[in-house]
């Protein structure tokens, strides 16, 4: 894994170690026990604004990120035959099924794989 780079990015559960390739590793209660599990040999990237950690200075490396709008597909049963009947609690309960279904399975990784995203920019 010589050279690949990976981040550290904060989530609302924490901070998070990623390698770019759908690989989440995490999440940890510090960016310090973060990074104290980043491959020694790989270059760390933080989209934060940070400094000096721990008395060793970090360097901040500017990265391209991209936006992609991406969809996933779930069903619902309704009574009308054209879904005139579906309300906002039917779709938001069917895809809560969708994504339980899916950590149940373990199939993440299967959906990513076959992910194009339909519309994507570059982020400033």
């Amino acid at each position: 894994m010589k050279g690949k780079e990976y981040e550290i990015v904060e989530r609302s559960s924490g901070y998070w170690i990623t390698d770019g390739g759908g690989n989440p590793d995490g999440p940890y209660d510090s960016i310090a026990d973060a990074q104290d599990k980043v491959p020694r040999e790989g270059q760390l990237q933080y989209p934060l604004p940070i400094g000096n950690m721990g008395g060793a200075l970090m360097t901040v490396t500017e990265t391209k990120k991209y936006n992609h709008a991406v969809d996933i597909a779930f069903s619902l049963v309704s009574n009308h035959p054209g879904g005139e009947d579906i309300t906002g609690d039917m779709i938001r309960t069917a895809l809560w099924n969708r994504i339980r279904d899916l950590d149940q399975a373990d199939e993440w990784n299967e959906i990513a794989a076959n992910t194009v995203p339909f519309d994507t920019y570059e982020m400033d």
